[in-house]
């Protein structure tokens, strides 16, 4: 009806001029209640063929980003009808933070109209573009009708991984660890035996003098190199996290604050996909929140650390449970990275808990890296516990108290000092380059607020 209101009106109006002619018996009156009820049954008529003969396509590129890059998403209307379309209104009904769609256009007789929109990609997570509202009437502007098109495809934000200068581990675990007797589908300089060709090999595995003597294709079989494996350990305990939840994206300054560093590596294109639009990663504000600030670490460091080969998981504990065994490779990091982009700091278990309910998943060779913004030192004795088995561990610490919690991190990084854990504090608004390229030991430690 509120669409509608012009339409009411002129009914309205209509019956009063048929009512005052009938009174007083004036044929002007009548003539002009017949117009204008010809005119309401007209642009009644007009509102709703304009509806008809429409369709909507919506095609978006890449189907997958990162924090900081931009999409872009074309917009195709076609009037497959023979009335001209005199107005559109074309409204989005999209998640996507600041992606604006709205246009208002007019379209010939079987013609189209095709527009683009880019938007840069502010927050991490799955958004589902579409549906597709397309609002018109009738040229009086009387009647207004509606049309939805449920069209629609989804976007997966991946959140930002900042390139890093370096980060240490514990001494003698970086080349170090017992060889993994275990087949790969990667080439590595482990060698590990000859068999038969099978349909599907890739055909640089085929060891051609073996071959020659075999009267048949053989080729080369690998095992993992003998380093060990390397676990992200992400806390996502709701109760741990802080936010400033007053602050709104748009509002966020487009500045990453490590000016200096080299853009990010595009790890959003599949094998054989080109980017078709690529932006520069490092210069993008994070969100105020330790969540965000965590989770942003985790991606830095598993590109990282799969940048030198090294084989990576991840075991985080959010609204679901992930473990994501350790490999390698840039599969292995979209699939950690596809993770982080939907996983949110709504778990209720505590990271004390997550370590102890995970060590299954640890070997005496590997190393974990923690990345929490809690100072309980219940997950110390966890981590320690772990320890005690041969495993090396690195802590990096998302200081809470510089997004508004109260407590210092004195006692925690002492605690971890004490049991030669190295750790990396980040603060907000640090640069996360920085700020992992710089250990505390019991020394420094006295300097933190």
């Amino acid at each position: 009806m509120a669409r509608n209101a012009n339409a009411l009106r002129l009914a309205l109006f209509t019956v009063a001029i048929y009512a005052a002619a009938l009174t007083v018996g004036l044929r002007l009156l009548y003539y002009l209640a017949y117009v204008l009820a010809a005119v309401l049954l007209a642009a009644f008529i007009w509102s709703q063929l304009n509806k008809r003969g429409l369709r909507v396509s919506r095609k978006v590129e890449p189907a997958s980003a990162q924090v900081g890059q931009t999409v872009q998403e074309t917009i195709e209307v076609q009037n497959l009808d023979v009335i001209r379309k005199l107005w559109l209104e074309v409204r989005d009904r999209s998640s996507l933070p600041g992606h604006q769609v709205g246009a208002v256009i007019s379209l010939p007789a079987r013609s189209s109209k095709r527009w683009r929109v880019r938007t840069r990609c502010l927050r991490r997570g799955l958004y589902r573009l579409g549906p597709t509202a397309v609002l018109t009437g009738d040229p009086f502007g009387l009647f207004q009708t509606s049309r939805i098109f449920d069209e629609s495809a989804e976007l997966l934000i991946y959140p930002p991984t900042v390139p890093l200068s370096s980060f240490g581990l514990p001494a003698g675990e970086l080349p170090g660890g017992s060889q993994t007797q275990r087949r790969t589908f990667h080439s590595t300089p482990n060698a590990a035996g000859i068999r038969e060709y099978l349909p599907g090999d890739p055909m640089n595995r085929i060891h051609w003098p073996v071959t020659a003597r075999a009267q048949k294709l053989m080729v080369k079989e690998f095992e993992l190199d003998p380093t060990a494996d390397l676990w992200l350990i992400l806390d996502l305990n709701e109760a741990v996290h802080l936010s400033e939840t007053d602050v709104d994206v748009d509002d966020l300054p487009i500045e990453y604050n490590a000016p200096g560093t080299r853009p990010a590596p595009d790890y959003t294109r599949g094998e054989g996909q080109r980017s078709t639009v690529r932006e520069d990663t490092s210069r993008l504000s994070l969100e105020p929140s330790t969540e965000e600030y965590a989770v942003a670490v985790t991606a830095s460091l598993a590109a990282y650390f799969i940048g030198q080969g090294r084989s990576v998981g991840l075991i985080a504990w959010g609204q679901h449970h992930v473990v994501l065994p350790a490999d390698r490779g840039g599969r292995q990091l979209i699939k950690i990275l596809r993770a982080l982009a939907v996983l949110r700091a709504e778990g209720t278990t505590s990271l004390g808990e997550v370590i102890t309910a995970e060590t299954q998943q640890f070997n005496r060779q590997d190393t974990l890296i923690v990345i929490t913004p809690s100072l309980d030192d219940e997950w110390v004795a966890a981590l320690q516990s772990q320890l005690y088995k041969g495993v090396k561990a690195a802590a990096a610490l998302v200081e809470p108290g510089t997004f508004g919690g109260e407590e210092n991190p004195l006692m925690l990084v002492s605690a971890l000092s004490a049991i030669s854990v190295p750790t990396y504090l980040i603060k907000r608004d640090d640069a996360i380059d920085a700020a992992l390229s710089q250990q505390f030991d019991p020394q420094a430690a006295r300097n933190l607020r």
